[in-house]
């Protein structure tokens, strides 16, 4: 898959042009920066993913990243969450038709993690499935799930603080919708968040990962899009720990299984990421090196982890290194 995402534009593209937030940006600059990558690229990829995790660019409570990588717009105005995915939705239409057919599947890729008031409780090992549900107080995003769920299924942007639109365009849209939900969010009064549950393990990145929390919002995004196919877009945990790292992904593809065989169209599943690099993910100091994500070392060794996903996905032991 080709990633094309705002990082990838220069700083002047949100500080002078506005970002997405202006229709000749999007329809101008954005739309020649879509083109020319895909015309760099399309012998090499079989789809595209415009815009990764709009969702998850701008930290819960932080509503300020106006699309572009030196923004430094007031935060806490509802307009800011708004005009990222706002803006993410209203440049996507005609990117995703130059892509689309004969260019590779159009690929959406959306954070989805849940997020709970801070003292909340919620009974460990509680299956997640149709008749559990979701576990008590656990509170989707609305704010930042509703827009992308009502755009995909309804053809309708609307937020919290404004009124509908119709954008018939953006209804079935997309080949496929990934989603990325590895850990669940703590928030606490002032907005702060943080690992959930508090006395779970953390990994570098001060996340607790939970397996559980991507068959909830696998169960959600299907109750909503309904026959869409979905994706595992990116699943991963920042720890030199390749054991708990393999305990892990051996629940989470249980988790992917167990969506599959309740009938919903999950086609894969990405692991977050392939090699260990400079870690940058999670909530307060940033890991860099000491919380590798890879199933593979930088040295180009494979790790026990993903020794087992190669072989769980082809039948057959892999080599042991990369060249």
């Amino acid at each position: 898959m080709g990633h094309i995402g705002p990082q990838h534009l220069p700083g002047w593209f949100a500080d002078d042009e506005r970002g997405f937030a202006d229709s000749s940006s999007r329809g101008g600059w954005w739309a020649r920066h879509v083109d020319r990558t895909a015309e760099a690229l399309e012998d090499l990829v079989a789809g595209w993913v415009p815009i990764e995790d709009p969702i998850g660019l701008g930290p819960p409570g932080a509503t300020s990243w106006e699309s572009g990588p030196r923004s430094d717009r007031p935060r806490g105005r509802p307009g800011g969450r708004g005009g990222l995915i706002g803006g993410d939705l209203r440049s996507l239409a005609p990117p995703a038709q130059r892509q689309g057919p004969g260019h590779g599947r159009v690929f959406r890729s959306l954070g989805l993690r849940c997020r709970l008031p801070e003292r909340s409780r919620w009974e460990p090992g509680r299956a997640s499935s149709p008749e559990a549900g979701p576990r008590p107080g656990c509170k989707l995003g609305t704010r930042a799930w509703d827009p992308w769920l009502r755009a995909l299924a309804d053809g309708e942007l609307a937020w919290p603080w404004r009124g509908p639109v119709d954008r018939p365009e953006l209804a079935g849209a997309f080949d496929l919708v990934g989603l990325a939900a590895d850990h669940p969010v703590a928030v606490d009064a002032s907005g702060a968040a943080g690992p959930y549950p508090p006395d779970a393990r953390i990994d570098a990145s001060n996340c607790a990962p939970l397996p559980e929390e991507l068959g909830v919002a696998l169960r959600r995004v299907h109750d909503r899009l309904g026959d869409q196919d979905l994706m595992v877009a990116g699943w991963g945990v920042s720890t030199t720990d390749d054991d708990w790292r393999d305990e892990l992904l051996h629940d989470v593809v249980a988790q992917v299984e167990s969506a599959v065989a309740d009938g919903l169209p999950v086609v894969g599943l990405f692991h977050d990421g392939l090699l260990d690099g400079y870690t940058t993910a999670g909530w307060g100091s940033i890991p860099g090196f000491s919380g590798p994500r890879g199933l593979v070392t930088r040295d180009r060794r494979l790790k026990e982890s993903g020794r087992w996903l190669s072989e769980r996905i082809t039948g057959r032991p892999p080599a042991g290194s990369l060249s």
